[in-house]
């Protein structure tokens, strides 16, 4: 089995972050974070469509995270040419043999947290889709996941989030956090990374969106699924 849940918070009235979770038809579990560097009611409205424009895409019999990943990539540039650095990340996940399939660019934080190891931080490609990036396919990469392993997508707004005296969290204390934070059920995880943060902010609000999704394994795949 699996779990999903996101979590975000906006650093003003209308954010640029979305994060999604698709339940397709053959079983498998589609999972997206995207982060534009730009606010305001047009970068919202962009990020709304490309929420669509992934469900559309995915819906195609050739559709991995690396074609779904250069679609985007080519709607952002026909129909947010202003819109640079967009940031995305596309996950599908088989339950069935614990195998997740991603692409990833942009400031993004994937963290992979098993049971026995150390939070790494996935790999992440390139710069960000959109206006000004490089226009190559994002690569795909592959982790097998086991029982109560989770997949804890960041943005950038916690990576740079700051303490009273200045001091950013950076990737590696956010993966501190969730080290401590490994056998919390997966439901409460995004509550507690907040509650964190918010001590390590002095209690000050957020200076940029912050968005976490969680991609939770629940049970071992035929096999072990190790």
């Amino acid at each position: 089995g699996w779990h999903t849940q996101g979590w975000s918070r906006s650093a003003s009235d209308i954010g640029g972050e979305i994060f999604d979770t698709i339940q397709l038809p053959d079983g498998r579990v589609a999972v997206m974070v995207g982060d534009v560097a730009a606010h305001g009611v047009s970068a919202a409205l962009v990020m709304a469509m490309a929420k669509t424009a992934v469900r559309l895409f995915l819906d195609e019999s050739d559709a991995t995270p690396t074609v779904v990943l250069s679609e985007l990539d080519r709607y952002f540039r026909l129909h947010a040419r202003r819109l640079s650095r967009i940031g995305m990340i596309l996950g599908i996940y088989d339950p069935a043999t614990g195998l997740l399939r991603y692409a990833a660019t942009g400031r993004l934080y994937p963290i992979f947290l098993t049971q026995d190891a150390e939070p790494s931080l996935l790999s992440v490609d390139g710069d960000g889709l959109g206006a000004g990036s490089s226009g190559r396919a994002t690569p795909e990469h592959q982790i097998r996941m086991a029982a109560g392993d989770r997949l804890v997508i960041c943005t950038d707004g916690l990576i740079d989030a700051r303490d009273p005296a200045g001091c950013a969290a950076g990737s590696g204390g956010i993966s501190d956090l969730l080290d401590g934070m490994r056998h919390e059920p997966p439901e409460q995880l995004g509550s507690r990374l907040w509650e964190a943060l918010n001590a390590w902010q002095g209690g000050r609000n957020p200076g940029d969106d912050q968005t976490v999704l969680v991609l939770a394994s629940l049970s071992a795949p035929p096999g072990g699924g190790s």
